[in-house]
């Protein structure tokens, strides 16, 4: 992925990111998510353990989606790093949220590919880091703007020039996949889970 950018951009990003650190505990009230997911992060430190859940949930086999446990993951770095507080879990969206204006940013240039693209993305990233819904999944300990941060990485590697086409008919992708296949649809047969226990 080419990265298309001046200085201008660099400069509101920090400016953007310290201005915002000076509320992220303030704004928006917590919600009743952030304490939930940190909580069991911090339980699954303390367990040492993925798979450990929240007592109430213990009765029943949980499969938690792979965001949830890339998230947990990325929390687990930051509490044991930081410690545990909600500026701490809070800067991991913060920090999300900037990467994000930045893709978008260079997606935009990519896209436009003009002289004053560089004017037209800077001014898209300045409306879009106002933005409440954005400053609120900027803020929040939550996922969402670590959804927006990969759909954004995608769609810039998509956009590339120089991305080499993807050969889709290659004969190595079934030789490779139908082991997989029989291997899942054995154990779709069997009844059994399909996914193993972290």
């Amino acid at each position: 992925m080419k990265i298309k950018s001046n200085k201008f951009i660099y400069l509101y990003l920090i400016i953007w990111f310290l201005t915002n650190t000076l509320f992220l505990t303030n704004y928006p009230f917590v919600h009743s998510d952030e304490p939930w997911l940190s909580g069991l992060s911090r339980s699954m430190i303390f367990n040492e353990s993925l798979q450990s859940t929240e007592d109430f949930f213990d009765l029943y086999e949980r499969h938690p989606h792979a965001i949830k446990i890339i998230f947990h993951i990325i929390q687990i770095i930051f509490i044991k790093i930081f410690g545990y507080s909600i500026f701490t879990v809070r800067l991991i969206s913060l920090i999300a949220g900037v990467l994000s204006l930045f893709l978008l940013y260079n997606l935009i240039i990519k896209i436009f590919d003009k002289d004053n693209s560089h004017i037209i993305a800077l001014l898209t990233v300045i409306w879009l880091s106002f933005d409440v819904l954005f400053l609120y999944i900027s803020h929040f300990a939550r996922q969402e703007v670590l959804l927006i941060l990969s759909t954004l990485f995608m769609l810039n590697v998509v956009v590339d020039k120089n991305l080499k086409p993807i050969h889709r008919g290659d004969p190595n992708s079934f030789i490779i996949a139908w082991p997989v296949g029989l291997y899942l649809l054995f154990k779709i047969l069997k009844g059994g889970r399909i996914i193993s226990s972290f």
